[in-house]
């Protein structure tokens, strides 16, 4: 199915105990910072969403550490870590499960209204060049709680990674907004759009060259998402990583 449609949707792929020990580690980490010892029931939780856009608003260096540091945590990693996640992709890309190279891990927090941070139509090959032409990775979602349409699920444009790789108009990420790598529509017009609304622990894989965005969450709940990127390092277009470190 992804080849031909560049999506592939795997229901309860991923592990309920895993979201559950990853949300345990994001609990933990946002009492250390706040120096309290609040207790949450799940990521739906209206309390947790208080406390994070009171944050958010107050003190934003704290949303922006948590942000940049659970994407590193084992919990977070390991959420992609499964043999059943593991073997799906390996079957996608062609390759050995143990020769599989996942990456490229990214936690988001997505608030209710927010349409400066909103993803617009891109494609993951123009951010993750280990891949030159699409054909050795994947973006890999995991559903971390159910997420509605209301809250912004992603939107997928079926079809669209047969166009290849596109250009596409680069924003620079600002204190106010996401960097942004968007397609114009014209690019992909032909294309319908699909929402995608999931349930906590399913999974969907991506084709690199696949337009997708992030709808906008109109709900009073805050969105979190876990993704990351597998690589074939056996693949015809793979190329080398360049280690790049930043300090925030």
């Amino acid at each position: 199915m992804l080849k031909k449609k560049g999506y592939s949707f795997y229901s309860s792929l991923s592990s309920t105990k895993r979201v559950d020990d990853f949300f345990t580690t994001f609990c933990e980490l946002l009492n250390f910072i706040n120096s309290d010892n609040s207790k949450y029931s799940n990521f739906d939780s209206k309390k947790l969403s208080k406390k994070i856009l009171f944050l958010k608003k107050k003190k934003p260096e704290k949303i922006k550490f948590l942000y940049n540091t659970l994407n590193h945590t084992s919990s977070f990693i390991n959420l992609f870590e499964l043999n059943s996640i593991r073997t799906k992709a390996a079957k996608i890309l062609n390759c050995s499960k143990n020769n599989l190279i996942i990456c490229e891990h990214q936690f988001r927090i997505d608030y209710p209204k927010d349409s400066k941070h909103t993803l617009k139509p891109h494609q993951d090959i123009s951010f993750y060049p280990q891949d030159l032409n699409g054909s050795s990775g994947l973006v890999c979602n995991i559903s971390l709680h159910n997420i509605t349409s209301e809250m912004g699920s992603a939107i997928i444009y079926p079809y669209s990674h047969s166009k290849g790789k596109m250009n596409f108009l680069k924003k620079r990420n600002t204190s106010d907004s996401s960097g942004q790598r968007s397609i114009k529509k014209s690019f992909f017009q032909e294309f319908k759009k699909k929402i995608i609304e999931t349930k906590k622990s399913d999974v969907v894989f991506y084709h690199m060259n696949l337009i997708h965005s992030s709808g906008l969450n109109i709900s009073n709940k805050v969105r979190y998402s876990a993704i990351a990127r597998i690589f074939n390092p056996h693949g015809s277009s793979f190329r080398k990583f360049e280690k790049q470190t930043k300090l925030i």
